[in-house]
Protein backbone atom coordinates (compact mmCIF):
# COMPACT_ATOMS: atom_id res chain seq x y z
CA UNK A 1 0.00 0.00 0.00
CA UNK A 2 2.71 2.61 0.93
CA UNK A 3 4.03 1.75 -2.91
CA UNK A 4 0.89 2.16 -4.38
CA UNK A 5 0.58 5.43 -2.33
CA UNK A 6 4.06 6.42 -4.23
CA UNK A 7 3.20 5.66 -7.14
CA UNK A 8 -0.41 7.15 -7.36
CA UNK A 9 2.34 10.64 -6.38
CA UNK A 10 4.79 9.43 -9.13
CA UNK A 11 1.51 9.32 -11.60
CA UNK A 12 -0.29 12.48 -10.01
CA UNK A 13 -3.51 10.87 -10.04
CA UNK A 14 -6.23 12.81 -9.12
CA UNK A 15 -6.59 11.13 -5.42
CA UNK A 16 -2.96 11.11 -4.07
CA UNK A 17 -4.26 11.20 -0.57
CA UNK A 18 -6.34 8.25 0.23
CA UNK A 19 -3.68 5.64 -0.41
CA UNK A 20 -1.69 7.11 2.42
CA UNK A 21 -4.15 6.82 5.33
CA UNK A 22 -4.95 3.35 4.27
CA UNK A 23 -1.48 2.36 4.22
CA UNK A 24 -1.15 3.98 7.67
CA UNK A 25 -4.80 2.17 9.00
CA UNK A 26 -3.60 -1.44 7.95
CA UNK A 27 -0.63 -0.78 9.44
CA UNK A 28 -1.63 0.26 12.68
CA UNK A 29 -4.73 -2.36 12.22
CA UNK A 30 -1.91 -5.15 12.12
CA UNK A 31 0.02 -3.73 14.55
CA UNK A 32 -2.62 -3.60 17.15
CA UNK A 33 -4.21 -6.91 15.83
CA UNK A 34 -3.78 -9.28 18.78
CA UNK A 35 -6.08 -6.62 20.24
CA UNK A 36 -9.10 -7.59 18.57
CA UNK A 37 -11.24 -10.24 19.59
CA UNK A 38 -11.73 -12.52 16.30
CA UNK A 39 -8.61 -12.01 14.28
CA UNK A 40 -8.85 -14.41 12.28
CA UNK A 41 -12.39 -12.33 10.66
CA UNK A 42 -9.81 -9.79 10.42
CA UNK A 43 -7.57 -12.04 8.14
CA UNK A 44 -10.55 -13.32 6.60
CA UNK A 45 -12.32 -9.27 4.97
CA UNK A 46 -8.61 -7.86 4.79
CA UNK A 47 -7.10 -9.13 1.64
CA UNK A 48 -10.71 -9.34 0.14
CA UNK A 49 -10.98 -5.52 1.03
CA UNK A 50 -7.64 -4.77 -0.38
CA UNK A 51 -8.11 -6.22 -3.53
CA UNK A 52 -11.58 -4.43 -4.24
CA UNK A 53 -9.45 -1.51 -4.11
CA UNK A 54 -6.13 -2.26 -5.75
CA UNK A 55 -8.07 -4.03 -8.77
CA UNK A 56 -10.10 -0.83 -9.82
CA UNK A 57 -6.65 1.40 -9.58
CA UNK A 58 -4.56 -1.26 -12.19
CA UNK A 59 -7.85 -1.35 -14.41
CA UNK A 60 -7.21 2.59 -14.68
CA UNK A 61 -3.37 2.32 -14.66
CA UNK A 62 -3.25 0.00 -17.77
CA UNK A 63 -6.25 1.02 -18.88
CA UNK A 64 -4.63 4.83 -19.70
CA UNK A 65 -0.75 2.89 -20.07
CA UNK A 66 -2.41 0.92 -22.45
CA UNK A 67 -5.29 2.95 -24.00
CA UNK A 68 -8.04 -0.47 -23.15
CA UNK A 69 -10.88 1.17 -22.78
CA UNK A 70 -12.13 -2.00 -21.89
CA UNK A 71 -9.90 -2.16 -18.76
CA UNK A 72 -11.24 1.61 -17.78
CA UNK A 73 -14.86 0.01 -18.19
CA UNK A 74 -13.82 -2.46 -15.83
CA UNK A 75 -13.48 0.66 -13.05
CA UNK A 76 -16.46 0.85 -10.91
CA UNK A 77 -18.58 4.23 -10.89
CA UNK A 78 -17.63 4.92 -7.23
CA UNK A 79 -13.83 3.95 -7.73
CA UNK A 80 -14.31 6.57 -11.12
CA UNK A 81 -15.62 9.82 -8.78
CA UNK A 82 -13.51 9.03 -5.93
CA UNK A 83 -10.06 8.55 -7.15
CA UNK A 84 -9.82 9.24 -10.60
CA UNK A 85 -12.34 11.97 -11.53
CA UNK A 86 -10.17 15.37 -12.61
CA UNK A 87 -11.82 17.89 -10.25
CA UNK A 88 -10.54 15.24 -7.47
CA UNK A 89 -6.94 16.78 -8.23
CA UNK A 90 -8.39 20.22 -6.83
CA UNK A 91 -10.01 18.95 -3.40
CA UNK A 92 -8.66 19.10 0.49
CA UNK A 93 -6.60 16.56 0.91
CA UNK A 94 -9.19 15.36 3.83
CA UNK A 95 -12.03 15.48 1.04
CA UNK A 96 -10.14 12.70 -0.55
CA UNK A 97 -9.50 10.50 2.27
CA UNK A 98 -13.79 10.90 2.61
CA UNK A 99 -14.32 10.20 -1.24
CA UNK A 100 -11.89 6.92 -0.61
CA UNK A 101 -12.86 5.66 2.16
CA UNK A 102 -16.93 6.13 1.06
CA UNK A 103 -15.59 4.50 -2.30
CA UNK A 104 -13.97 1.65 -0.34
CA UNK A 105 -17.06 1.50 2.28
CA UNK A 106 -19.74 2.15 0.45
CA UNK A 107 -19.09 0.51 -2.94
CA UNK A 108 -17.39 -2.22 -2.11
CA UNK A 109 -17.21 -3.81 2.36
CA UNK A 110 -20.84 -4.94 2.02
CA UNK A 111 -19.84 -7.73 -0.70
CA UNK A 112 -16.60 -8.30 0.92
CA UNK A 113 -18.06 -8.79 4.61
CA UNK A 114 -20.49 -11.29 2.92
CA UNK A 115 -17.88 -13.32 0.60
CA UNK A 116 -15.65 -13.84 3.87
CA UNK A 117 -18.70 -15.12 5.70
CA UNK A 118 -17.96 -13.16 8.96
CA UNK A 119 -20.04 -12.96 11.33
CA UNK A 120 -21.76 -11.38 14.38
CA UNK A 121 -19.05 -12.27 17.21
CA UNK A 122 -17.25 -9.91 14.92
CA UNK A 123 -19.56 -6.85 15.36
CA UNK A 124 -17.52 -5.37 18.16
CA UNK A 125 -14.16 -5.55 16.56
CA UNK A 126 -15.95 -4.09 12.93
CA UNK A 127 -17.74 -1.40 14.47
CA UNK A 128 -15.58 -0.05 17.76
CA UNK A 129 -11.99 -1.30 17.38
CA UNK A 130 -11.62 -0.86 13.84
CA UNK A 131 -13.97 2.12 14.04
CA UNK A 132 -11.04 3.62 16.88
CA UNK A 133 -8.01 2.63 14.45
CA UNK A 134 -9.89 5.05 11.78
CA UNK A 135 -10.40 7.92 13.92
CA UNK A 136 -7.04 7.76 15.34
CA UNK A 137 -5.22 7.25 12.16
CA UNK A 138 -7.26 10.59 10.53
CA UNK A 139 -6.28 12.08 13.78
CA UNK A 140 -2.49 11.30 13.20
CA UNK A 141 -2.58 12.42 9.62
CA UNK A 142 -4.29 15.24 9.98
CA UNK A 143 -1.36 17.89 9.39
CA UNK A 144 -1.34 16.21 6.02
CA UNK A 145 -5.35 16.06 5.58
CA UNK A 146 -5.94 19.33 6.09
CA UNK A 147 -4.65 22.89 5.19
CA UNK A 148 -1.53 24.23 7.24
CA UNK A 149 -2.43 26.36 10.62
CA UNK A 150 -5.87 24.78 10.32
CA UNK A 151 -5.85 22.80 14.08
CA UNK A 152 -8.98 24.32 14.73
CA UNK A 153 -10.83 23.15 11.40
CA UNK A 154 -9.35 19.34 12.35
CA UNK A 155 -11.48 19.89 15.46
CA UNK A 156 -14.35 20.66 13.48
CA UNK A 157 -14.24 18.84 10.20
CA UNK A 158 -12.25 15.38 11.10
CA UNK A 159 -15.24 14.68 14.06
CA UNK A 160 -17.91 14.65 11.35
CA UNK A 161 -15.60 13.09 8.49
CA UNK A 162 -15.41 10.06 11.07
CA UNK A 163 -18.70 10.39 11.82
CA UNK A 164 -19.90 9.81 8.58
CA UNK A 165 -17.61 6.80 8.28
CA UNK A 166 -18.76 5.29 11.15
CA UNK A 167 -22.63 5.35 9.51
CA UNK A 168 -21.00 4.00 6.07
CA UNK A 169 -19.71 1.01 7.85
CA UNK A 170 -22.88 0.50 9.35
CA UNK A 171 -24.82 0.57 6.54
CA UNK A 172 -22.26 -1.84 5.08
CA UNK A 173 -22.63 -4.57 7.90
CA UNK A 174 -26.76 -4.43 7.87
CA UNK A 175 -26.48 -4.90 4.16
CA UNK A 176 -23.55 -7.63 3.92
CA UNK A 177 -26.36 -9.25 6.25
CA UNK A 178 -29.00 -8.43 3.59
CA UNK A 179 -26.40 -10.02 0.79
CA UNK A 180 -25.87 -13.33 3.11
CA UNK A 181 -29.56 -13.85 3.65
CA UNK A 182 -30.20 -13.19 -0.21
CA UNK A 183 -27.38 -15.24 -1.31
CA UNK A 184 -29.20 -18.48 1.26
CA UNK A 185 -32.41 -18.65 -0.99
CA UNK A 186 -30.64 -18.14 -4.38
CA UNK A 187 -31.97 -14.55 -4.44
CA UNK A 188 -30.38 -12.96 -7.13
CA UNK A 189 -32.43 -9.96 -7.08
CA UNK A 190 -32.77 -9.11 -3.70
CA UNK A 191 -28.56 -9.31 -3.46
CA UNK A 192 -28.07 -6.63 -6.86
CA UNK A 193 -30.55 -4.59 -5.32
CA UNK A 194 -28.49 -4.14 -1.99
CA UNK A 195 -25.18 -3.83 -3.69
CA UNK A 196 -26.59 -1.50 -6.23
CA UNK A 197 -28.26 1.11 -3.57
CA UNK A 198 -25.09 1.02 -1.62
CA UNK A 199 -23.06 1.92 -4.53
CA UNK A 200 -25.53 4.46 -5.79
CA UNK A 201 -25.70 6.14 -2.13
CA UNK A 202 -21.82 5.92 -2.50
CA UNK A 203 -21.51 7.68 -5.47
CA UNK A 204 -23.98 10.51 -4.59
CA UNK A 205 -21.74 11.09 -1.69
CA UNK A 206 -18.92 11.34 -3.70
CA UNK A 207 -19.93 13.52 -5.72
CA UNK A 208 -21.49 16.00 -3.11
CA UNK A 209 -18.06 15.88 -1.07
CA UNK A 210 -16.46 16.23 -4.03
CA UNK A 211 -18.04 19.23 -5.39
CA UNK A 212 -18.07 20.96 -1.62
CA UNK A 213 -14.05 20.11 -1.58
CA UNK A 214 -13.86 21.78 -4.79
CA UNK A 215 -15.76 24.82 -3.45
CA UNK A 216 -13.09 25.15 -0.56
CA UNK A 217 -10.58 24.89 -2.92
CA UNK A 218 -11.46 27.86 -5.05
CA UNK A 219 -12.54 30.05 -2.02
CA UNK A 220 -9.35 29.37 0.12
CA UNK A 221 -7.60 30.28 -3.53
CA UNK A 222 -9.54 33.46 -3.72
CA UNK A 223 -8.89 34.37 0.04
CA UNK A 224 -5.01 33.85 -0.12
CA UNK A 225 -5.34 36.55 -3.42
CA UNK A 226 -7.46 38.64 -2.26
Amino acid sequence: LYDVAEGARDAKLPNVSFADVYARLSERIYQNIDNYDKPDHLNKTSGIFLDAFLDPLRFYAEGVLEQDVEKLQRVPEHWRLAFFAPKVRETLPVAQFYMGMTAHIEGDLAQVLADSGVDEEYYHDYTHKVGEEIRQTSEELAPALLPAGSHALSKLVLPLVNASIANERQASWDGSIEITAARKVGDLDKEFTVINQLESRASRQINAVRHMGYAATRVGRLLRVV
